[in-house]
């Protein structure tokens, strides 16, 4: 089996067309036409974004080597690791809004920061064990989370400077949609960061 062939047996086993392909890829549809039928080679940038597409190795593609079996499970392990870490960070904010709400206290936040400690750990790890990427959602929750209380602080630290005391639905009139439009922000950088370099699952 050649790589053109490759190519073409990893678009059809993922259900997709040749120009859904090109589309991810940003180039045309006759390109991939001319992989497949081994009348011109991907060059490696494209290579890359292939097999991170596909989620298999560049040697997949450029040879036909499988990966071994270790391999594979440290690729299982490490997206189980993303979605935990992804659930960690989630969990520590929304124990710290609710938490604080609640008791004002500074030791609810220093739980959910660990929390969320724990889930950035698990990251790391997950990142170790193989070389895949974490899924764009899964990036986007875990940058939100971690940015909530940093940012929350910052604002915090604007008011004190500016107001000798305010109100708190002042506060969250400024806090909140300033959030939402970072999130926001966040969510397109991530988005075309992916597209880009054909991170898409």
């Amino acid at each position: 089996m050649n790589m053109g062939q490759r190519i073409q047996g990893l678009r059809k086993e993922k259900g997709i067309s040749q120009e859904e392909l090109a589309n991810v890829l940003h180039i045309s549809r006759q390109a991939i036409s001319k992989w497949e039928s081994q009348q011109s080679l991907p060059d490696l940038d494209n290579i890359i974004a292939l097999s991170v597409y596909f989620d298999v190795t560049t040697d997949y593609i450029l040879k036909g080597t499988e990966p071994q079996p270790h391999t594979k499970n440290q690729i299982v392990i490490s997206k189980t690791l993303y979605m935990v870490s992804a659930a960690l960070l989630l969990a520590g904010l929304l124990f710290t809004i609710l938490d604080w709400y609640e008791h004002k206290s500074m030791l609810s936040i220093w739980i959910g920061i660990a929390i969320q400690l724990c889930g950035g750990i698990c990251y790391g790890i997950g990142n170790i064990l193989s070389h895949t990427k974490a899924h764009l959602l899964i990036q986007w929750c875990d940058t939100t989370c971690a940015l909530f209380v940093p940012l929350a602080y910052l604002v915090h630290l604007g008011f004190r400077l500016l107001f000798s005391s305010y109100a708190s639905l002042l506060y969250d009139l400024v806090f909140f949609p300033l959030y939402a439009l970072l999130a926001v922000g966040l969510y397109y950088f991530f988005k075309k960061k992916h597209t880009k370099k054909a991170y898409i699952k």
